[in-house]
């Protein structure tokens, strides 16, 4: 599965999702004990990392600041070295979720926020610390490798995300300012530092997993890719899709995960069909032919913020399936 990784993707994305998933998750829903809604930016936030770090290198300090919203998006803006990024995420009823992030360069200090993401809007922030202490501690434990100093951001943030889906205009919110505590300033806050999930440092082997199937395109600046991971009686499902909207880079990740039903192959692996629960729609057919083409066709489609109905099946499509020796 590894190797689909590398060949249909152009970034690890197994490695980056999958690593984030705690190894002692809930066995129903390998999403249960990653926290609500809330937490669903961080899944897009190491891909971010490392398209930001490809422009400014390593980074000692983020400020960042959330928006909750009555129609069920969370908003999050947070600077990455010199890259700011708008993330909308959203979670579905069945509990999969979709991120859009927005990314542009900009100014970012511990002071403030400045970015211009064109036609969508623009960003002008300034960062008063609280009276509270910064919340640090004295030990380096990977969930914990941040010190934070709340406070309040102010000034004008505009958006208005594609087709008007989401339209923000605030003045005030409620944000941090995160840095390394002091016990970790001997790793690289930008996250270059891989994780293991095992004491083996092989990142799947917590996984168990059984048949896996990956399927993309890319195309310049655009790339679409959709995976299954199949493990015990589950199979987990991401899609990524990355494109630039003028001078804006766009990077959209939904998960999901359904029961082993969802996702069936025969026996020579000539044959699959994925069928993933919301935020995808439709199913995914892979076939294998005798002269060795392979295609990935059928009305396969997710709904990223921003793109609804995000196709994820047709010609352009590679496609690729595994089962463990």
């Amino acid at each position: 599965m590894r190797g689909i990784a590398v060949r249909l993707l152009g970034v690890t994305l197994p490695a980056v999702v999958v690593l984030s998933l705690p190894a002692s998750a809930a066995a129903r829903d390998p999403f249960a004990s990653s926290g609500p809604s809330a937490d669903a930016w961080k899944r897009i936030a190491p891909l971010i990392r490392e398209h930001a770090a490809k422009h400014t290198g390593s980074f000692d300090f983020q400020p960042a600041f959330e928006i909750e919203r009555s129609d069920g998006f969370k908003v999050r803006v947070a600077a990455f070295g010199g890259t700011i990024g708008v993330i909308v995420g959203r979670t579905g009823p069945a509990g999969g979720r979709a991120v859009t992030a927005y990314l542009a360069r900009g100014t970012a200090t511990s002071r403030r926020l400045k970015a211009s993401f064109g036609a969508y809007g623009d960003l002008d922030m300034r960062f008063h610390p609280s009276a509270e202490a910064p919340r640090r501690g004295r030990s380096c434990h990977r969930r914990k490798r941040f010190g934070e100093r709340p406070g309040t951001w102010t000034g004008s943030f505009r958006f208005v995300g594609e087709g008007g889906y989401i339209s923000i205009d605030a003045q005030r919110a409620a944000g941090e300012i995160r840095r390394p505590r002091p016990a970790c300033s001997h790793l690289p806050a930008g996250g270059h530092r891989r994780r293991r999930a095992t004491a083996s440092g092989d990142p799947f082997s917590s996984f168990s997993l059984r048949e896996s199937f990956g399927a993309g395109w890319h195309h310049g600046l655009e790339s679409a890719q959709v995976i299954g991971l199949e493990r015990d009686e589950q199979t987990l499902y991401f899609a990524l899709a990355q494109q630039a909207l003028g001078r804006i880079g766009v990077l959209r990740l939904a998960v999901a995960s359904g029961m082993g039903d969802t996702f069936t192959v025969n026996d020579a692996l000539t044959h699959a069909e994925a069928s993933p629960p919301p935020p995808f729609h439709g199913t995914g057919i892979y076939t294998a032919a005798p002269d060795g083409t392979r295609s990935w066709l059928g009305d396969l489609t997710v709904n990223f913020p921003g793109a609804p109905r995000f196709p994820l099946a047709g010609e352009q499509f590679e496609a690729e399936v595994e089962r463990p020796i």
